[in-house]
């Protein structure tokens, strides 16, 4: 497998990485919910079927349950110059993409790997702990493959302090672990905490 085209330094540096670093960043970024676990590794999805020239172009992998077309497509627009954005088809939460996971990251050499199971580990009631487990592990696999990891913490519940109580244990028993990995945050749950944060992640 080639080297990715990027380094978190990269990243973080030059302009055009800071503005795919940027949209997937941004509330555009979250996914949403999960639905029942697939029975084999199904192949990746680029969002965009246009073709165009493909050198020094990024390959973006986003992998948690998968949202509606219509709004990663506008994540492609916004950053249609510089990257490819690929769709994992999972359905259901980490533990449930776990055996799926390595088949997605020998499909080629990504740049970027952003990990949102959040919404879809909290949908399923009980211990957390699995969940944890297994996210914990897609990210070292992700890691492993030298891309920029991203996690997209679970999003602020609008129904109930209940399960507002299990997004803030969730997230926070991820977030030391996952960031000591070298992996970046975007704390989704903050965001929409904020007033106005919600609609922003929408821009």
């Amino acid at each position: 497998m080639k080297t990715p085209l990027i380094s978190l330094g990269l990243l973080q540096c030059r302009p055009s990485f800071r503005k795919v670093a940027n949209t997937l960043l941004s509330g555009a970024a979250l996914l949403s919910a999960g639905l029942a676990p697939v029975s084999q590794a199904a192949p990746v999805e680029r969002i965009s079927s246009v073709e165009k020239p493909s050198k020094n172009r990024l390959h973006i992998l986003m992998m948690g349950p998968a949202s509606g077309d219509a709004r990663l497509a506008k994540m492609q627009a916004r950053v249609d110059d510089l990257a490819w954005i690929y769709r994992a088809p999972v359905k259901g939460g980490a533990e449930s993409a776990l055996g799926e996971v390595d088949a997605w990251l020998a499909e080629r050499a990504w740049d970027v790997i952003y990990l949102d199971f959040g919404r879809a580990d909290l949908a399923v009631s009980g211990d957390m702990s699995g969940k944890i487990k297994g996210l914990q592990a897609i990210a070292a696999k992700a890691l492993a493959t030298g891309a920029v990891c991203i996690w997209g913490t679970a999003p602020a519940p609008a129904d109930g302090d209940g399960q507002d109580r299990r997004a803030v244990s969730y997230n926070d028993r991820l977030r030391q672990n996952l960031r000591n990995r070298g992996v970046l945050i975007h704390d989704g749950y903050t965001l929409d905490r904020i007033p106005g944060g919600a609609a922003e992640r929408e821009q």
